[in-house]
Formats: C-alpha cells, structure tokens, sequence
C-alpha cells in the first residue's frame, strides 16, 4: 500500500465510484459464504488453540538484564510493576512528573541490584519521548519492555469538566500510550524482540458515568487490539508481543475504594497486581484481568440490556455512586 499516495492531496479530492449497488441475491450469497468461512475458520482455529492451552507446555521466558520502562512509575500501580521487574533482574527507567517519588522508587530499585534512573516528563509530548529515548538507551540501553500506565484518574462527568481538563485526559491517558508504543516500537524491532504492557483499566470493558476516563479506556483496548492485528500483518508476531490488562479496583487511590461497599466488588493491592502483570508478560499472555479469569465473564456480561445493567451497579455502589 503507498502511504505517501494515500495522505496526498490529490488522493483525498473527491471521485465517485462506478460501483453499482450489490443485488439482494448477491448480498445473501456473500453472506452465506463470509459466514461458512468464518464458522470454519473460527472452530477450527478455537479447537488447535484449546488443544495448544491444555497439552503444550509453556515456559516462562527469561527477562532479566532487559531494560524496561515504566511511565508512572512515582507511586501505586507503577511502582509496584517497577519493583517486581527488577526482583526479575530488569533493569528499570522510571518516567513520572512526581520525581520526588520516581527517585524514591529508583532507590528501592538500585537496592536489588539493578540498574534504574528516574525522568521528569510530559509523557503526551511527542518529541520529549523522542528525547527520553535516546537518553534512556545512553544510561541504561534500549528498552525491550514498555509499561504504559501513566494515566489520570477523573471521576467527573463529561459536562462538568473544563475544556482543558478534558484535552488533558485525552492526552495522557491516550496520547500518551500511542506516543510511547510509536516511539520505543522502533527500538524493539530493531532489537528484534520487545513486549509492550497496556494498563488498560476494567472501565476499557464497561461503561461508567465518568464519560472521558471510560472513554480513554475504551480507546486503548481498542488502540491494543488493532495494533496487534498490524503487528500480525507485519509479521512481527515472533518478536513483539503486546499484552492487555483489565484490573479491577486497586488500592492506589482513596477516591475509589470509599465508593465501594464491603464485600461487593474486589480491591486489589498493587503487588497482587503487579504480580499478575509480571507473569502475564513471561508467559506472553495477551489479555488479562485482575484478578485472573474475570475478562470473559466481564465481556459477556456487557451483552446484557443496559437497564439490567444500570440496575446492577445502583444495587452494588448504590444510586448516587460517582463511578458506574
């Protein structure tokens, strides 16, 4: 395909197509063989997939003496991945706005051994990244694994929030992960191995009343999902390997864990999380919840009418919860 023909100005004038509405029968007849290829395809491949699950056996890859960076890594969620990259012998960047806290972190880390240095930066601008690669490759070495969980949390309504509040969600929580996997991407193919880790946040599954952080959410599962079908289209699959993660609450925020009621939803605590996350990318595992085993169920369940739902979450956060 010619990218350069396709974002001329030339290509993107107006002409219409000679192509003439598709017949009645000719519609039934696509449809029939677009789903006998599909049933086809999707058993077979469901059935060598299971057999590959229960009977192949995995091992975990080695990660250690690999340079992995960490955005938001200061405090919570990112800290506790950073420490537990580094117990694998990883050597950890930590990129963070709060450097009180990432430096705090780098000397937890040096402390295992490890090499680690910590960044002061705007994750959402392009040639700062740029920037943050070179200089990371030139204290540590290229990076070869990719945590993106910077992100800012906004339990408000769309149409209660600033306009500059709004530009900002958008570009942290997504341009910022686009930016990143762009830029260090790169570096990993040239190295010809790599595995980026999307934080994603159950709310890239569900619906909540926090219209633009769901929203978020919902790009970067969306964002993941598509790059892995460009990264298959390159056959890059062999090298790269991207894994999504959906936790359900973590411990990291107060204004989360007062919504919820006791015994009605679970809290996980960042090393429980961080856990999860370090094995899914030692057994290259490409989308996980938190706790493990909850995505499908999360999936399914978003099939039901939205009124059951909506009832759902009255009866479990109460009518006047922030959240859902």
């Amino acid at each position: 395909m010619d990218t350069k023909r396709i974002f001329s100005v030339e290509y993107m004038e107006y002409m219409p197509s000679q192509a003439t509405q598709t017949s009645f029968l000719g519609r039934f007849l696509i449809t029939m063989k677009f789903s006998l290829r599909m049933f086809t395809y999707v058993t077979g491949n469901f059935l060598m997939y299971m057999f590959w699950r229960v009977f192949k056996w995995r091992s975990p890859k080695d990660i250690s003496d690999q340079v992995a960076l960490v955005t938001g890594g200061g405090n919570g969620l990112g800290k506790a991945i950073a420490l537990r990259l580094a117990k694998e012998k990883c050597h950890v960047a930590i990129v963070d706005l709060d450097i009180v806290g990432a430096q705090k972190t780098v000397t937890e880390l040096e402390s295992l051994g490890v090499k680690a240095k910590a960044y002061k930066m705007d994750v959402s601008d392009y040639d700062q990244l740029v920037e943050l690669r070179n200089q990371i490759s030139k204290d540590i070495g290229c990076v070869s694994i990719l945590i993106n969980n910077a992100a800012l949390l906004a339990l408000v309504p769309m149409c209660d929030t600033p306009k500059d509040h709004i530009q900002r969600i958008i570009d942290v929580n997504i341009s910022s992960q686009i930016w990143t996997t762009k830029i260090f991407l790169e570096g990993m193919v040239e190295q010809e191995r790599g595995h980026i880790v999307q934080i994603c946040s159950i709310y890239g599954l569900v619906h909540g009343k926090s219209t633009m952080y769901s929203m978020t959410k919902h790009a970067i599962h969306a964002f993941t999902s598509c790059l892995e079908e460009e990264i298959h289209w390159k056959n890059w699959q062999d090298k790269i390997k991207l894994s999504r993660v959906y936790p359900f609450f973590i411990a990291t925020r107060k204004e989360i864990t007062d919504i919820l009621r006791k015994g009605e939803m679970f809290v996980n605590s960042p090393e429980y999380a961080a856990d999860k996350i370090i094995h899914a990318i030692k057994y290259e595992e490409r989308c996980i919840s938190i706790p493990k085993g909850y995505y499908m169920m999360i999936r399914l369940f978003s099939l039901f009418p939205r009124r059951s739902i909506r009832n759902f979450y009255k009866s479990t956060f109460g009518k006047k919860n922030d959240v859902f």
